[in-house]
């Protein structure tokens, strides 16, 4: 997973992507949100420290989550990735959840901002329907 993954799945879980320049001194309050991060000492300060790295489980957790709303359509997506002789045999889902449960967190981040991105893409979805997005709505 690379950073553009990584900051897609932030800013999609709702949460902010800081920018954070290379030169940035401890103590420096992100453009964008306002948030201040900062390190008790500067031999501490690691600005990508700041960063979802989603190869956690506590990372996953968190994506876990902010899918729920999607979780269905989620499973079946990851149920055709597999090949067409697996959804004949009827194995689709069932194998699909198997494989699913032994991959990595970061594995399993990845698959979800596939999904995610491909769902972005895809003009049938109801939110690009009628302009809302279910995630907002639920938070309103």
């Amino acid at each position: 997973m690379n950073d553009t993954d990584r900051q897609f799945l932030t800013e999609w879980g709702g949460e902010c992507w800081h920018e954070i320049s290379d030169d940035a001194e401890p103590s420096y309050v992100c453009p964008k949100c306002g948030i201040i991060l900062t390190a008790i000492h500067y031999s501490d300060w690691n600005p990508k420290a700041f960063y979802r790295t989603f190869d956690t489980w506590a990372d996953f957790g968190w994506l876990w989550e902010k899918l729920e709303a999607y979780l269905i359509e989620f499973i079946f997506w990851h149920a055709k990735q597999k090949p067409m002789t697996a959804l004949f045999n009827g194995q689709s889902c069932s194998s699909a959840l198997v494989e699913f449960e032994r991959l990595s967190p970061a594995e399993r981040s990845q698959l979800i901002c596939d999904f995610l991105r491909e769902r972005a893409d895809n003009p049938c979805t109801p939110e690009q329907q009628d302009g809302t997005d279910r995630r907002e709505a639920d938070h309103e």
